[in-house]
This record gives structure tokens, C-alpha cells and sequence, in this order.
């Protein structure tokens, strides 16, 4: 039995990793910087010149720089796995995260970016999915939950998350 569901897992697997509408589970951003033709290597500030708009996830791109050599490629992403790692592992993170690197790539549909401030050590990352609209899921699940007369929960006003007051004994 357990020599069947591994055959079955095998054939199976790629068609859980399908970039775009055949998506089955999260998308891994270190997969589409592997497998992308190229990866930006992408110097960006906090300061915006009078008149900028190179925007870059609200930072001021200065420039970038496309690599198409997969060994040079396999480097950039190897030394930042390494560098990554290192700063994990001996607790080297600090909070300032001014970032002034940062990696780009596209694989079908979905595109990675890569923020790194050398700085403080640490990095974020920014995932896009080209034509990405979050209306229709939610959309979907609240009819969903409608269908079950299930009450939905109010949406706030703003932006950003109400913390529920705590009750006062």
C-alpha cells in the first residue's frame, strides 16, 4: 500500500505546483526565483528626488540590472540562502529594515520581489499575482457562508484591523 500512494503522490505532485489559475496550494517564492529566465538585481532607496516616480513597494528604484546566466543566477540566490541563514541561526536581526537591495523575478503570472536591508539583516518579501483581485474570493466565501445562513462579521470602515474593546468588569 504505502509503494501505491508514493507512485500516486509522484504523478500527482506537479499538478499541485502549477503557477497561475491551477494553483492547489501557497505559492513558494523561493521557487518562482529558482525557476524564473531571469532575476533583477534592483538597488532602491527610501529617498524620493523632487519629481520620482519609480516606485518599487513604495521605495525609489534607482536602477536594476536583469540576470539571464543561470550559474550567476544560482550564486545571487545561493550567498543570499547562506547570508539568509546565518543572520537566522546566530540572531543577527535587528529592526531598522531600511532596505536597499532587492531581487525580482517573474514565473507565468505570479512575480517575487525580495527587499534586503543589509542593514539590520533582514529581508521581506512581496508576492504579485498578475490579474489578482481579492473581491471574487471573498465574494465566494461569503456566499458561501450565506448559503449556510451563517452571519457575516461587520468590515470595518478603514484599512486597517479594529482590535474588539475587552469588556470592563
Amino acid at each position: 500500500m504505502k509503494f501505491s500512494l508514493a507512485v500516486i503522490a509522484i504523478l500527482i505532485s506537479p499538478i499541485c505546483s502549477v503557477v497561475g489559475d491551477e494553483i492547489t496550494e501557497r505559492i513558494d517564492p523561493w521557487r518562482i526565483l529558482r525557476e524564473a529566465d531571469s532575476i533583477d538585481v534592483v538597488s532602491i532607496t527610501m529617498e524620493r528626488p523632487n519629481g520620482a516616480i519609480r516606485d518599487f513597494h513604495g521605495y525609489h528604484e534607482l536602477g536594476r540590472v536583469t540576470v539571464t546566466d543561470k550559474a550567476k543566477r544560482t550564486v545571487i540566490l545561493s550567498s543570499f540562502s547562506k547570508w539568509n541563514s546565518l543572520n537566522y541561526y546566530n540572531n543577527r536581526q535587528a529592526i531598522c529594515f531600511v532596505p536597499r537591495h532587492a531581487l525580482h523575478a517573474t514565473l507565468g503570472d505570479v512575480s517575487v520581489d525580495l527587499l534586503i536591508c543589509f542593514q539590520c539583516h533582514s529581508h521581506e518579501w512581496r508576492l504579485t499575482i498578475n490579474g489578482s483581485d481579492p473581491e471574487p474570493t471573498k465574494t465566494l466565501l461569503n456566499t458561501i457562508l450565506n448559503e449556510a445562513n451563517v452571519e457575516l462579521a461587520p468590515e470595518s470602515a478603514e484599512n486597517e484591523p479594529t482590535v474588539p474593546k475587552a469588556d470592563s468588569e
